[in-house]
C-alpha cells in the first residue's frame, strides 16, 4: 500500500502487521523494462 493510505494502515496495524522498513520499492519502465527482458530471454528464464 501507499504510505500515504492511512485507512490501510490502520487495517494492517490491526491485524498485527508492521511495516517492513528494510525493503525498497523499485520500478522498472521504458528502455530499463526491455533490457531486463532482453536478459531473461539470453538466460533462459
Amino acid at each position: 500500500m501507499l504510505d500515504w493510505n492511512e485507512p490501510s494502515i490502520r487495517f494492517y496495524k490491526s491485524l498485527g502487521a508492521c511495516p517492513m522498513d528494510d525493503w525498497t520499492v523499485m520500478r522498472v519502465t521504458g528502455e530499463g523494462l526491455d533490457r531486463m527482458a532482453e536478459l531473461a530471454a539470453q538466460s533462459g528464464l
